[in-house]
């Protein structure tokens, strides 16, 4: 049985939040649950887009169905997930925005206070939204406000201790990419600061229009390397977009200067919204073949200074610019409006789930922002 953390906690969570008043007792895992389950209604609702796409009745019966499995075990089926993702392409994104209303609906997005405090700054309402129009538009955003210095040194210091405690860093054969555990990652508190920072969460929920989900936390170093097709491809440095998730943003944090010759993020702006109709496919896709549809001068090539954070929505093309010389040491935090779609395992490894270890802010967000950390549901 879970015991809410926050009980032994008690004197803590009576701190006065900030933006919004929550119980003082929370029982995170339950209230995960319950969430997950809430959202089986929606495979009902899925029926309606049968007759706007007949001919895609399977994979939406498919789809259905796995939404169904999903809210009792908090897992989606494997061939649900594959029909998800052909229905993207199939539908132009109509599944997804299906989906998406029904979340808004079961889960409102918390509104937001006429001022934050930020590890940024400080911000108003008008600059939220602001940022969150600038994302509808582009699909991409560059905050002109960076992680102050000594906060960015703390992360990378805290990362690497905790990583070679278990020598748990995981490097590719040939030495394109270092990863670093979630595990270890998670045990930094400076990157759980950040990844429930208010100004990321107050935009992340006005842009999603849903009370969002902190789906996972990433970091690598890239290098140079002989930029074979194969080694391209899985250190994504080739165009693509990501359809793990019916909705979803993630913020790039630069833990080191990032020029044009170490590998900048680029995206192509709007086509999070829209695409070139030979290119509603799944699979990665060249600079050559790209230029044909989007010349050159309309990619975002984002370079920055270390501590520079770019969102991005990776329903976009995108991509990382491979790399000519030196590093590139990225942080990446991922929050999607729902669970379902691929499924993201915790593990035995993490740290057992303690709210505070998102910081002393924790009754500032709705639970559902912890639902994969609190419900604990480990890989199948």
């Amino acid at each position: 049985m879970f015991v809410s953390l926050i009980e032994k906690f008690r004197p803590a969570a009576k701190k006065t939040a900030t933006y919004r008043a929550l119980p003082s007792v929370i029982d995170h895992q339950k209230v995960a649950l319950q969430s997950i389950a809430a959202e089986g209604e929606i495979s009902d609702k899925l029926g309606g887009l049968s007759e706007r796409f007949p001919e895609e009745r399977v994979l939406l019966n498919t789809v259905s169905g796995g939404y169904r499995q999903f809210s009792r075990t908090g897992i989606t089926p494997a061939d649900a997930y594959y029909a998800f993702r052909q229905l993207y392409c199939r539908t132009k994104g109509a599944v997804n925005a299906e989906i998406g209303e029904h979340l808004s609906s079961l889960f409102p997005r918390p509104p937001v206070p006429e001022s934050i405090s930020s590890i940024f700054g400080n911000f108003t309402k008008a600059d939220i939204r602001r940022i969150v129009s600038s994302l509808l538009r582009d699909g991409t955003y560059f905050l002109e406000q960076r992680i102050p210095s000594p906060a960015v040194a703390e992360l990378i210091e805290s990362t690497d201790r905790e990583a070679l405690k278990g020598c748990a860093l995981n490097s590719s054969g040939d030495g394109a990419r270092t990863m670093y555990p979630e595990s270890a990652l998670l045990a930094c508190s400076m990157m759980t600061k950040i990844a429930t920072d208010p100004l990321l969460y107050f935009v992340v929920s006005e842009y999603l229009n849903v009370e969002p989900v902190l789906t996972y936390v990433n970091a690598w170093i890239s290098r140079p390397h002989r930029n074979s097709p194969e080694t391209l491809s899985s250190t994504a440095q080739l165009f693509h977009f990501d359809m793990s998730h019916p909705r979803f943003l993630k913020a790039f944090i630069y833990l080191n200067d990032v020029s044009e010759t170490n590998g900048p993020h680029c995206v192509i702006p709007k086509t999070h919204r829209e695409k070139a109709e030979a290119l509603w496919r799944d699979g990665r896709i060249s600079d050559e073949e790209m230029t044909n549809y989007y010349p050159k001068e309309t990619w975002k090539v984002h370079v920055g200074g270390s501590g520079s954070v770019i969102l991005v929505d990776t329903s976009a093309f995108h991509k990382g610019v491979p790399l000519m010389e030196g590093h590139r040491r990225l942080a990446e935090l991922y929050y999607t409006d729902t669970l379902f779609g691929e499924h993201v395992p915790t593990y035995k490894s993490f740290p057992a789930f303690d709210p505070f270890q998102f910081g002393s802010d924790i009754r500032d967000y709705t639970p559902r922002l912890f639902s994969r950390y609190a419900a604990r549901i480990e890989a199948s």
